[in-house]
C-alpha cells in the first residue's frame, strides 16, 4: 500500500489518482480509514469582479457540488484548490474559510492546499515560521 504523508506527495499523486492536471479547478478527496473513496474535480465557481482581470470564488451555501462526497460519508476530507492567474487572493481567506466550514460539516478537513502561480500553500497552517504565506514551490511531477 502506497501511503502518502507530505503535501508535496498529495500533489504529486493527484494528477494520476484523476487522470487529469487540474486547472482552475477544486479538487475534493475522500477518506474513509486512510484510503481513497471517492476523488472529483469540479471546475471552480468564479465570478469577476469590478476589475474584470479579478476573479473571486462564489460558494452557494447549498453547496450541492459537495453531494458526492456526502454519500460515501467519509471521515477525513482533503481539498485542493487550483486556482487561475487572475484569482483575487484579496479576498480568497473568507471564500476558502467558507468552503472549509462547508466541508467540515461533511468530514474534518485533512489538509486544504491551495495552488496558484507554480506555488502551493496549506491553508490550515498560519504559522509564517512552517509556512510561508506565499507559499512553496511545486514540485516537479515528472
Amino acid at each position: 500500500m502506497t501511503t502518502i504523508s507530505t503535501p508535496s506527495e498529495l500533489i504529486t499523486a493527484v494528477p494520476f489518482l484523476l487522470n487529469t492536471h487540474p486547472e482552475n479547478s477544486l479538487v475534493l478527496i475522500a477518506l474513509s480509514q486512510g484510503a481513497v473513496e471517492v476523488a472529483i474535480a469540479l471546475p471552480l465557481p468564479l465570478r469577476t469582479v469590478t476589475d474584470p482581470s479579478t476573479a473571486i470564488l462564489e460558494l452557494t451555501s447549498s453547496a450541492e457540488f459537495l453531494t458526492p462526497i456526502r454519500e460515501v460519508a467519509p471521515d477525513q476530507l482533503l481539498l485542493l484548490a487550483y486556482l487561475p492567474s487572475d484569482y483575487g487572493s484579496d479576498v480568497s481567506d473568507k471564500s476558502w474559510s467558507h468552503l472549509q466550514s462547508l466541508c467540515e460539516e461533511i468530514a474534518p478537513v485533512k489538509d486544504f492546499l491551495i495552488i496558484h502561480s507554480g506555488r502551493w500553500r496549506s491553508f490550515l497552517c498560519k504559522d509564517e515560521e512552517c509556512c510561508d504565506p506565499k507559499g512553496e514551490p511545486l514540485p516537479d511531477i515528472n
